[in-house]
């Protein structure tokens, strides 16, 4: 069978125009934004927007990224408004982008993996780091520029972007809520004590902290360089990540007065309703009272976030953790300490700032 012949680069119009063509990546050696073929539905389906992402055509478009930055450059429309969620992992932003993915209303995206992979490029030039092709600071500039426009679009004039970028992408708060006036934030975490458990539960866990702590590394230059990382332990390493995590959010506050709004991610399950309610008015969302019970008695929240095919108990889920985080206590308490001795470091306050809910 002949191969199928390429589709034409579609017109740049086009591409500011429509969510229906999803950059799905940059490919910065040849300095061009590779984009894909995605409807309303494929984006829902998607579980993130990275190689899982679920396109309705496979083959890529290239766009060179000089073109689409000049484009953007005289561009005279308004900035749309346009929502994110930053979250320091495994604290229910999945399964809260997914309550507000409201057809008409929000449009939610989940992880784009051009702004991971932005992150990174960001970081390895703060350390110096060696990188397989030469970025300057102009090309990444242009193309978190490029990639935020692109997922501000929506599929009708009424809705608002959701973007839920990964827990890689903390280092990007400041530099994508500087590029327009019109963009919210809801800064979700979970507490020491939660990040603990979530992150030393089992073996598959702990592997995935200490795979954040070079990055963490990156993010708390200037703060605890005196650390000796390579010999922290598992409940230091997780107490090190989460100190990171929590001084980006702690520069976005000071930087962007009124702009973001923190959250506990442990209220989403004890507070769902007033969850919901404090982080649609922080997104600019009208939401009547009436669709939030809808949401929260919906199949959305009770089913598993990352696999809606599966439900999700939420009594069981409960009780296991409180087992998970009782057998854990040590390791908190290990935890605890290392961060009492470190958190002035940061400045850290006992309760941040700006909370979405009291």
């Amino acid at each position: 069978m002949p191969p199928r012949p390429k589709k034409p680069a579609p017109s740049e119009p086009d591409i500011l125009a429509s969510p229906a063509l999803f950059p799905r990546q940059f490919d910065l050696a040849q300095r061009v934004a590779l984009l894909v073929r995605m409807t309303r539905d494929t984006y829902r389906d998607s579980t993130f927007l990275d190689e899982r992402t679920m396109v309705s055509d496979p083959r890529a478009m290239t766009v060179p990224i000089q073109a689409l930055a000049k484009r953007l450059a005289r561009d005279a429309r308004p900035n749309p408004p346009v929502n994110y969620l930053f979250h320091t992992a495994f604290c229910g932003s999945t399964l809260l982008s997914r309550c507000l993915e409201l057809p008409g209303t929000s449009f939610a995206l989940k992880e784009p993996g051009p702004l991971h992979q932005l992150a990174c490029v960001r970081r390895d030039l703060a350390s110096d780091a060696p990188t397989p092709v030469r970025v300057d600071d102009a090309l990444l500039d242009d193309a978190l520029r490029i990639a935020t426009t692109l997922l501000a679009r929506t599929w009708s004039p009424g809705e608002i972007a959701l973007i839920k970028p990964s827990d890689t992408c903390n280092n990007l708060i400041a530099p994508i809520l500087s590029s327009s006036a019109e963009s919210r934030a809801v800064l979700l975490y979970s507490r020491i004590d939660d990040f603990v458990v979530a992150m030393l539960k089992n073996d598959k866990r702990r592997a995935y902290v200490a795979g954040m702590l070079p990055r963490a590394r990156v993010d708390l230059a200037g703060a605890l360089d005196h650390v000796e990382t390579e010999s922290l332990t598992p409940p230091q390493t997780a107490a090190y990540v989460w100190l990171a995590q929590i001084r980006a959010y702690l520069q976005e506050l000071a930087s962007h007065p009124g702009r973001s709004a923190t959250l506990d991610g442990a209220l989403i399950f004890s507070r769902p309703s007033d969850v919901i309610r404090a982080v649609a008015a922080q997104m600019r969302l009208n939401l009547a009272d009436r669709t939030i019970n809808k949401i929260v008695k919906g199949p959305v929240f009770n089913a598993d976030s990352k696999d809606p095919t599966r439900p999700f108990d939420h009594e069981a889920y409960q009780a296991k953790r409180a087992q998970t985080k009782a057998s854990l206590e040590p390791e908190i308490r290990e935890a605890r300490r290392w961060l009492d001795a470190h958190a002035s470091a940061i400045d850290l306050p006992d309760e941040l700032p700006s909370p979405a809910l009291a």
